[in-house]
């Protein structure tokens, strides 16, 4: 607990990672990369990856693994002010996907590696330098054929004090994709914020799916800012 004679540093922005992996794969895909990135005016994420059914298993329900890259810079007020922050990432880890008719969920266990550089340096800042730390992760995906469309993921890396949630409900509009509203939540290091905005999800391209973003994000530095998004994700089979 911080010591309450202290005055507690305030961000001034921040994002997190987050991949949500769109709707529950083709029933021949047995692998899904993902990229994407978002951001507002003083952060950004840049993200890929891949996820990939275990042999003897499939995709959407079973065991699968998966492996993540991701880039992030944003910026806070700290002791020593105001103080910029860039951080590269790897993770990989292990999902267990649980079908049923209306879509899929996952559960994920992650290991996570990040190094983060603060300028200038700030000491009270747990997540400044190298750190391992596992993470946590709950998703779920609709079908495509699901209407509404629902999506829900969140994440905790432990240790850290870092988490992210988002949800999503959609109307199925015609080619398949959804449109609706999306809200989430974020945190870190003394950083809290809540964003709203309209999503447009399942956007067919050829063996591909697009999703785009569009919001505003509200955080405990009293500041709202824009923030836009997109994501892809390609499904592949043997």
């Amino acid at each position: 607990m911080l010591n309450p004679t202290v005055s507690r540093p305030t961000a001034r922005g921040v994002v997190l990672f987050a991949a949500l992996c769109g709707p529950v794969p083709p029933a021949l895909a047995d692998a899904v990369w993902v990229g994407g990135a978002s951001g507002s005016a003083d952060s950004s994420v840049v993200y890929a990856g891949r996820i990939a059914a275990f042999p003897g298993q499939r995709l959407g329900d079973g065991w699968a693994w998966g492996v993540f890259a991701d880039t992030l810079t944003y910026s806070y007020l700290g002791a020593p002010g105001q103080v910029d922050a860039r951080s590269y990432a790897v993770r990989g880890g292990v999902v267990r996907q649980f079908a049923s008719e209306q879509g899929s969920l996952g559960l994920g266990v992650y290991l996570s590696a990040r190094n983060t550089d603060l300028s200038p340096d700030d000491p009270g800042n747990p997540n400044s330098g190298s750190q391992v730390r596992p993470t946590f992760e709950l998703q779920w995906n609709s079908t495509e054929l699901a209407s509404p469309a629902s999506a829900l993921y969140s994440n905790y890396v432990a240790g850290s004090r870092e988490y992210y949630a988002q949800g999503f409900v959609g109307q199925r509009i015609a080619g398949g994709w959804a449109l609706g509203p999306v809200a989430w939540a974020v945190g870190a290091h003394e950083y809290r914020a809540y964003g709203l905005g309209l999503a447009a999800r399942d956007i067919r391209l050829g063996e591909g799916r697009l999703g785009l973003r569009l919001g505003a994000e509200h955080s405990n530095d009293g500041q709202t800012r824009v923030l836009v998004g997109f994501e892809f994700s390609l499904y592949r089979g043997d």
